[in-house]
């Protein structure tokens, strides 16, 4: 694939000629971003730019669309020739930069998670896509005015284990016909369908080719693939098991970490059990939860052909050419993609991927306590 099979749509009008390209695509709570160099020698695309707050982008790879958002104001340049940079986000972005006031703190703060986004989204003339959560995290849930509104959708979402966006909502073309941006808030799902197999060609000797089983359409070969597997990862994870104590009506809390403790930062994974009603169940589970999680944590990073139908929250397998019983042979989760043109004419695709423990999205990342 070559420069030729990108499209770039501002608004209706299709850039001929992109030069450069990055779009990093994510499941996680920030806005999904990009940026393009378009060449500009008449100045034919400088009246679109009037007022950047309508300007929508649509970027195209292969035939497959990977993103839609909106500009920021562009930047021109003169050398090597006139062009225009581009860049923005996709439509996340326009409640990262709204700020709560203090009704909406108000109005979010000891309510249900659900409740407090869908407050948010009619407060800012989204349509609700949310799903109902039944929790209210007490004091953790008392939000203050002044700070970013994504900030509190982005906390709830991480507390429940739940994506959260905005979407276009009607294909990003501005026609309305799906009822404008909608504000997203759900439990993640992960596929059980997997859409790419990342292969690893052997040294020597190793499977052949045609024995890839007829799936050659789905096979993306690597220029590169690491992992960080368990050993590195434990160091940074805790297991929180919550049980019950019928006879106090009080929970039961054990938390199990690795014995070394040497990360500024580490993950929890929640697990409530209420059949669980004395200290000793609690701990054991926990400490059993931390072992068998541990042995399963996986990440890792491909590049290598771009590929515009990658997409973040796709399962991907990886196959170690001739080694059938290799242990990192296996399904994974795509966490975060990267499209990249340069202006040397290299165009490629990679991924960070992620075991399914990691992948879920039931996870909390705080700070060690000193």
């Amino acid at each position: 694939m070559t420069g030729e099979d990108v499209r770039v749509r501002i608004d209706d009008k299709e850039v001929v000629g992109v030069s450069r390209l990055f779009v990093e695509l994510s499941t996680g709570i920030e806005a999904d971003c990009y940026r393009v160099r378009i060449p500009n020698p008449g100045r034919e695309y400088t009246k679109y730019f009037t007022n950047v707050d309508d300007r929508r982008v649509d970027i195209e790879l292969a035939g497959k669309v990977c993103f839609r958002g909106y500009c920021d104001e562009p930047r021109a340049t003169e050398i090597p020739e006139p062009a225009l940079e581009i860049a923005g986000r996709d439509f996340t972005g326009l409640l990262i930069d709204e700020v709560v006031s203090p009704a909406l703190a108000k109005a979010v703060s000891n309510v249900t998670s659900s409740a407090a986004v869908t407050k948010i989204a009619r407060a800012f003339k989204l349509t609700p896509k949310v799903q109902t959560t039944t929790k209210v995290w007490g004091e953790y849930q008392a939000f203050g005015a002044g700070v970013s509104v994504w900030s509190v959708a982005a906390d709830l979402a991480g507390r429940e284990g739940f994506d959260a966006y905005v979407t276009a909502g009607d294909g990003g073309r501005g026609t309305g016909d799906g009822g404008g941006p909608e504000l997203v808030f759900r439990k993640r799902v992960v596929p059980a369908e997997v859409s790419r197999i990342f292969w690893v060609p052997a040294l020597q000797g190793g499977e052949r080719r045609e024995e890839r089983g007829g799936r050659s359409g789905a096979v993306r070969d690597c220029m590169e693939l690491d992992f960080c597997t368990a050993m590195k990862l434990a160091l940074g994870l805790k297991v929180k098991v919550v049980g019950y104590d019928p006879k106090r009506n009080a929970p039961i809390v054990f938390m199990a970490e690795a014995p070394q403790r040497n990360r500024p930062k580490y993950k929890i994974i929640e697990i409530v059990d209420r059949s669980l009603a004395t200290k000793a169940l609690v701990a054991e589970r926990a400490r059993a939860e931390l072992e068998r999680i541990s042995k399963n944590l996986v990440t890792g990073h491909w590049r290598g052909e771009v590929d515009g139908g990658l997409k973040p929250g796709q399962a991907i397998e990886a196959r170690f050419e001739g080694q059938r019983d290799y242990p990192l042979n296996g399904v994974y989760f795509v966490t975060k993609v990267r499209h990249e043109l340069t202006e040397d004419g290299e165009f490629t695709s990679e991924c960070e991927f992620a075991s399914k423990p990691l992948a879920e999205g039931k996870v909390e990342e705080v700070r060690r306590e000193e």
